[in-house]
């Protein structure tokens, strides 16, 4: 083989090789969970493709006051490096422990940007008695709200998927194990919504001979605002 041929070979090589690294993305794999601490707010969070934070949790919250919202931070730094929260899902709980304290908090508002609460994400909050919910948020799991029999009041801006059974259940309205709680809760929800809805239709049917386990309130606003 002639060294030109061998030339042109070599330089047929390196120009695909420099098209790969320098045309087609790069693929990044997620990294983490990194724990990030803001304010009164433990987040854990992933760093995406994009390197954005593609996942954003919400873990713990540490502060002492009784009325809280929930941040949404557009950015966070990981050793030295800013992320940015843009297009990521925030995230509330970790689908094991509760967010907040069971005997301190007693209204929290889960702004725009939060997109799904997770399983457990205020079990045991006795101190609970009211919560309102944006209307990015598209999933409420399986004991969510167990055990919060202070917790009266719902304004659900949004109409998130609800699943009513004997292993999965959010138990609006309900302490763990579908009892009702103390005093019956009153949902507020906007005219149309259909999931909550077939929520509360489930849960006040199981028991049809007693008073109705939830109020369910249809608003033209926003029950949020």
């Amino acid at each position: 083989m002639s060294i030109s041929k061998n030339l042109r070979l070599l330089t047929g090589c390196f120009l695909m090789i420099l098209f790969v690294f320098l045309v087609m993305p790069s693929k990044v794999l997620a990294a983490g969970p990194y724990t990030v601490q803001q304010g009164d707010f433990v987040f854990q969070v992933y760093i995406g493709e994009s390197n954005n934070l593609e996942s954003i949790i919400l873990k713990e919250y540490k502060g002492s006051a009784t009325e809280v919202e929930l941040p949404t931070p557009s950015s966070m730094t990981i050793n030295g490096k800013t992320y940015s929260t843009a297009g990521g899902e925030f995230i509330v709980g970790d689908g094991s422990t509760p967010v907040f304290p069971a005997n301190k908090v007693k209204k929290v508002a889960i702004p725009k940007g939060y997109a799904f609460i997770n399983k457990s994400a205020f079990e045991g909050c006795t101190a609970l008695t009211e919560m309102a919910v944006a209307d990015t948020v598209e999933y409420i799991e399986n004991n969510a709200f167990g055990g919060c029999s202070n917790l009266t009041t719902y304004y659900l801006d949004c109409d998130p998927k609800l699943k009513q059974g004997e292993n999965s259940d959010p138990h609006i309205g309900q302490s763990t194990g579908g009892k009702l709680n103390f005093n019956q809760a009153t949902v507020y929800v906007k005219k149309g919504s259909t999931n909550v809805k077939k929520y509360v239709e489930d849960v006040n049917n199981l028991d049809t001979t007693s008073s109705p386990r939830i109020k369910l309130v249809e608003l033209e606003v926003n029950p949020y605002s």
